[in-house]
């Protein structure tokens, strides 16, 4: 048996003791029972989680969907790599127009049959399956804390040189396990992290980490089997900029490893042309709106962050897109209360529109 617990909360501190404490309720003598440890590790943690989102421009759930999960890594971006893949359906999509194999291959290799739809490091378990219909069916921190507490059985390397017209990319991968018997897959995915060249048919024109190709093709590629500790791969690629890349200092570069049988992401680690790209918040983005509490029964408080200057709404969205509550703001408000007590318990999108012109937004979860 392994367990494993986050230290998180203790960072920082220099006057620690760690220590091992058993307990017993005394209902039963353990005779010549007890416990054994062989080993106890204390390390930073060096498992990065990936969350793979199949979307598409055209579908008001999609656009519900895209905002939580940029939400999601932005919240939790130390322990988990995002891409989004765009479907060809349900609606017209240009960026799968530009890139059709990858999301097709790469669905097809999961099983995914509908959007929106997220898969938190491959595999076939449901706890880490994610199709959005409530929040206990949306990416959560708990299941994350959990794969990222894993000692990784693999490490990967990244040395990129970003060129004028292409990149060069050098991918290291190296088994930190004692032995491993199943065949890997190697996944080589070029995004770019931030599109807004589009507006979709659901009104979105903001896209983040969008899959623009796969290396050496979608598929992956096979680095074998029966490997041992310290042992190495080391594969070389080329890629040449496409000429629908919006922004060259947009584009990054997710490496993954995946075991082939039981089809669990084992590791995986990214690379950007500029370190500082991602999906965290720019100035012309609109606001995360604080909302207190949240998750909330009755009321919550959305505090618009300054004086509304002009006339504006407060828009409730459900998980399809469509408007369950809408309420006008008048000018001078900086804390709105609004009454939620009627919206059926689930997941929504609050927004502030001031003067038409989305100011802020955040997800709300109503509970009983």
């Amino acid at each position: 048996m392994t367990a494993t617990n986050g230290l998180d909360l203790l960072g920082g501190n220099p006057q620690l003791k760690f220590r091992l404490v058993i307990a017993s309720n005394g209902g039963q003598g353990i005779g010549n029972q007890g416990f054994a440890f062989d080993n106890v590790y204390l390390a930073e943690r060096n498992k990065k989680s990936l969350l793979e989102h199949f979307t598409n421009s055209g579908d008001l759930a999609s656009q519900f969907a895209d905002d939580y999960v940029d939400a999601y890594y932005s919240e939790n971006s130390q322990n988990v790599l995002d891409i989004q893949y765009h479907t060809s359906y349900p609606g017209n999509d240009p960026m799968n127009q530009n890139n059709p194999e990858s999301a097709s291959t790469r669905g097809g290799t999961l099983g995914i049959s509908q959007i929106p739809y997220a898969v938190l490091d491959g595999g076939t378990d449901p706890a880490y399956r994610y199709n959005f219909k409530s929040i206990e069916q949306s990416p959560g921190s708990e299941e994350l804390d959990q794969l990222s507490l894993e000692i990784p059985k693999f490490a990967i390397s990244i040395d990129m040189d970003w060129l004028d017209n292409n990149f060069d990319a050098e991918i290291q991968v190296k088994c930190n396990a004692e032995s491993y018997t199943n065949n890997l897959q190697l996944y080589i995915v070029v995004i770019e992290s931030e599109v807004t060249a589009y507006k979709g048919e659901n009104g979105d024109s903001h896209f983040r980490n969008v899959v623009l190709d796969m290396l050496p093709t979608p598929a992956g590629k096979l680095l074998g089997s029966d490997w041992v500790r310290g042992e190495t791969d080391t594969l070389n690629y080329t890629w040449d900029y496409a000429p629908y890349v919006e922004d060259v200092e947009d584009l990054g570069v997710i490496v993954f490893v995946q075991d082939r049988e039981t089809r669990q992401i084992l590791q995986s680690a990214s690379s950007h042309m500029d370190s500082q790209v991602g999906i965290f918040e720019k100035e012309s983005e609109p606001a995360a709106l604080s909302i207190y509490p949240n998750p909330a029964t009755e009321f919550i408080n959305v505090n618009l962050g300054e004086r509304a200057s002009g006339k504006g709404k407060l828009e409730i969205s459900d998980i399809s897109g469509r408007i369950v509550l809408e309420t006008e703001v008048l000018p001078g408000y900086a804390i709105y209360q609004l009454q939620i007590s009627d919206l059926p318990q689930g997941l929504y999108m609050i927004s502030w529109i001031e003067e038409g012109v989305l100011k802020g937004r955040n997800k709300l979860i109503r509970t009983r």
